[in-house]
């Protein structure tokens, strides 16, 4: 998130529903329970399906041609290979193989994701250049053709 204003109403609601579901749970576990965990399980669930989905597409687009094999790149978009390559990265290597496979995936992503933010920097930049175009030409007309409605 870019605006500071969503940032913190972010935190503040998070933390709302977080003090909300608490009271909720320690009023009567035995009532509640099950109605809270449920739905927030589900949700989280959806919430983390959408995250990955956006990493891959974010992966598969903006990692450079030739950072990695394609091999690789179809690996790195895929959630049960990431978690077979994890599994088998510790049973290979210990923690610190799956310490390493962690940090070389983390620095790819971060890679992707530098350049998706760049891009979309980019665009945004586009847009506000082409807003202050369409300022100026309209102003010009003004000056050019002043109204005089006195």
């Amino acid at each position: 998130m870019r605006d500071r204003r969503t940032k913190i109403l972010a935190v503040v609601l998070g933390l709302g529903a977080a003090m909300l579901l608490h009271s909720a749970w320690n009023t009567n576990p035995a009532i509640f329970g099950p109605l809270l965990v449920l739905p927030v399980f589900v949700l989280m669930l959806i919430l983390i399906r959408r995250s990955i989905r956006h990493e891959s597409a974010v992966v598969r687009e903006y990692l450079p041609a030739g950072t990695v094999p394609a091999e690789d790149l179809e690996r790195l978009a895929s959630v049960r290979a990431r978690m077979v390559d994890a599994v088998r990265a510790f049973t290979r290597g210990g923690f610190r193989g799956w310490a390493a496979r962690e940090d070389s995936i983390g620095a790819l992503s971060q890679l992707a994701f530098s350049r998706y933010q760049a891009a979309t920097a980019g665009e945004q930049q586009g847009a506000e250049r082409q807003g202050f175009r369409q300022l100026l030409a309209s102003l010009r007309r003004e000056w050019r053709e002043p109204t005089t409605s006195l």
